[in-house]
């Protein structure tokens, strides 16, 4: 979800009735996950640039809305100011998924297996799937680390 989009916004009017929500987009981020740089210099130079524009030291928590974000956990928490609440948005997502899928009986345990699709298509290209695993790999190896959402 985009923060142009209109489910976005009817979601911030429901849960911010004070107004005290910013969102700040950061487009170059999805770029840079998709290129796998995910602890490049320019990476780090592009989030440190958007960072510096805002008083950072006045927020208590900084949500990771977006899928490719939680990626950039270890930057984020390097420019952050210490003390700053760090939430991956994706988390809620993926439990209440987890509750779904359990209600309608559809995860017995240890039985699944995964797909992958981009925009509607179904991923079948081994070098595209290889991709895809090192991505779950990584947010796997961030999840040991400690990181916490």
């Amino acid at each position: 979800m985009s923060l142009k989009e209109e489910k976005f916004q009817n979601l911030i009017k429901k849960v911010d009735p004070r107004h005290i929500v910013d969102y700040i987009p950061l487009p170059k981020l999805v770029y840079f996950a998709e290129q796998g740089r995910f602890d490049s210099s320019e990476a780090e130079e592009y989030l440190k640039n958007v960072l510096s524009r805002v008083p950072m030291e006045s927020y208590g928590a900084v949500v990771l809305g977006c899928t490719h974000y939680p990626y950039f956990y270890g930057l984020f928490r390097r420019l952050l100011p210490e003390g700053i609440l760090l939430i991956d948005g994706n988390r809620g997502t993926v439990k209440n998924l987890k509750r779904i899928l359990e209600q309608r009986g559809n995860i017995p345990e240890g039985s699944g297996f995964v797909e992958f699709y981009a925009s509607g298509r179904k991923i079948t290209d081994k070098e595209e799937l290889d991709r895809y695993c090192r991505l779950v790999k990584r947010l796997d190896d961030l999840e040991t680390e400690g990181v916490k959402g």
